[in-house]
């Protein structure tokens, strides 16, 4: 199904009739009124499965939200149903993170400004202030905004805000590099084969850790992974406080760990990744050329497992958790269809309870980043009115 977020309304007038025939209104007002609940709840049954007010008792459920180019994806993973949804703000371009979920919203990359939306999608995203691009920051409901007004094509100012603009760390000027991740002292900066963790607080470097040859990915509260996939499969783990890098134990059939498009667990004991699957190793550009699957590394044994059945298309592949812990999916997009003008593309969710896996079947098109969150209810099918807000924190 397809919703154009429009915003075109309807306004219902009211005609006042004479004292005569007021009574015969409210009757017949009545009759209409009555005949539109019925209708309401043979319609909520229908599509839900139940009565409309059952809603509120539904446990919540695991969503995905992918970002495509002016559209996106909203795909309930108990139902296996999906709605694309018409969403302008979000426009072309290659920004580090397209999408996160923040607070009880998402916020998204829209060219030079930061926007936040709700999950309902029942308003338009309203600006949360400008800059090159976003990083989601520890806390839950924070962000950092990297860089300075539209226009500026280097890393100015950066500054941590919540979902409402106001700022929590005022804009400053951090290390040179690039922040690849973000950690609860405050970001941590990619230079010249290190990290230098930037305590925010303080406006100090608290470490700094020497990357050898590995670029930053998923990080948690104590741990930043390490890897370069187009290299070999070597994957690290760096511990915040100390600097302390571990090296983690991978199959023979891994020929690269794609850690940038991983993620770690809730509970912060295990990362989810797109692994590279190949008998024997590979050089670039061979590697962007093998088969993808889900790896999962224990943070605590330091080994990771590829997870049978859990092979997706390669060019853009993304591993998530549910909010939850509870499951991990990878979701993999090919630039070829099986057939010309198709897009080739394959969600898996891995149940870590019980160790087993299920592809959720969906049409959807193509998408360039993905978060999770659980919801409760129908999927978004509400309209908003106009364009995103252009109000600038």
């Amino acid at each position: 199904m397809v919703l154009r977020l429009t915003g075109a309304e309807s306004n219902a007038h009211l005609h006042r009739g004479s004292p005569r025939t007021w009574g015969m209104h409210s009757r017949i007002v009545a009759i209409v009124l009555s005949s539109l609940l019925v209708a309401v709840g043979v319609l909520a049954c229908s599509e839900n499965g139940g009565p409309a007010g059952d809603q509120a008792d539904q446990p919540p459920h695991i969503r995905l939200y992918l970002a495509g180019l002016g559209e996106i994806f909203v795909v309930d993973v108990e139902s296996g149903r999906a709605e694309r949804i018409e969403f302008p703000a979000l426009v072309g371009g290659d920004p580090p993170n397209l999408i996160e979920a923040r607070g009880d919203g998402f916020v998204i990359w829209s060219g030079s400004r930061t926007l936040f939306s709700r999950f309902d999608l029942e308003s338009p995203p309203r600006s949360i202030g400008e800059s090159l691009f976003f990083v989601a920051a520890a806390e839950p409901d924070g962000l950092w905004l990297v860089g300075g007004p539209a226009g500026e094509m280097h890393l100015g100012p950066t500054r941590e805000v919540d979902i409402s603009g106001d700022a929590v760390v005022e804009a400053a000027r951090p290390p040179a590099g690039f922040p690849a991740a973000a950690v609860p002292e405050g970001l941590a900066f990619e230079n010249d084969g290190r990290l230098a963790i930037w305590d925010a607080g303080s406006d100090e470097v608290v470490e700094r850790i020497p990357t050898r040859g590995g670029l930053a990915g998923a990080a948690g509260d104590e741990t930043i992974s390490l890897c370069d996939y187009e290299r070999g499969p070597e994957l690290r783990l760096a511990s915040i406080a100390s600097g302390e890098i571990l090296p983690v134990d991978t199959p023979a059939n891994v020929a690269g760990v794609d850690c940038r498009a991983g993620e770690i667990s809730p509970d912060g004991t295990m990362l989810a990744a797109p692994v590279v699957i190949s008998d024997r190793p590979l050089a670039w550009p061979a590697v962007s050329r093998a088969p993808v699957a889900l790896g999962i590394a224990d943070l605590r044994t330091r080994r990771l497992t590829v997870v049978p059945g859990t092979r997706v298309p390669k060019d853009y592949r993304y591993a998530r958790w549910s909010p939850d812990g509870s499951a991990a999916f990878i979701l993999g997009r090919g630039l070829d269809g099986p057939r010309e003008g198709e897009v080739d593309n394959r969600i898996v969710e891995y149940s870590v309870a019980s160790d087993s896996t299920r592809e959720i079947d969906v049409d959807l098109g193509a998408f360039y980043d993905v978060l999770t969150t659980e919801a409760a209810g129908r999927l978004p099918k509400a309209s908003y009115a106009g364009s995103p807000s252009a109000a600038s924190r």
